[in-house]
């Protein structure tokens, strides 16, 4: 074969060989999304925010993987407790939850991240009145 030949057929098969690896990452992610789904389900919080956080990183695209990490941290929190882990808890959700707002997922889990982003950031200025008028 000729010499000049050969650096674009080795190009050309590397970048064959890099094609599916980035595809192997997005089903790892996949994978682990589920697995943390089903973790999540089972009220296994902790593990379950290990999943989603390897999914994230296998996939930094995977904005649903984004979403139930946000409310993987936030089902530990218990209202009312200082102690650190739940503090740190309570703002891991608060800094997850700000990360999947930013661009919510384009499913159905969509109006439920829209959901999620308006009530955070809207407070009442003043209470409801209980009487109609």
């Amino acid at each position: 074969m000729n010499v000049s030949l050969r650096l674009p057929m080795l190009t050309a098969a590397a970048l064959l060989l890099l094609i599916p690896a980035t595809g192997c990452n997005k089903l790892k992610a996949r994978d682990q999304l589920n697995k943390g789904v089903q973790a999540y389900k089972s009220a296994r919080f902790e593990e379950a925010v290990e999943h989603f956080q390897n999914a994230i990183s296998l996939d930094p695209d995977l904005k649903t993987a984004k979403l139930f990490l946000a409310t993987a941290y936030a089902s530990q929190v218990v209202p009312d407790v200082k102690m650190a882990d739940n503090i740190k808890n309570a703002n891991n959700a608060i800094s997850s939850s700000r990360k999947s707002c930013r661009n919510p997922p384009a499913t159905s889990a969509r109006s439920k991240a829209s959901a999620l982003c308006i009530s955070k950031s809207t407070r009442r200025t003043r209470p409801r009145s209980t009487s109609r008028r």
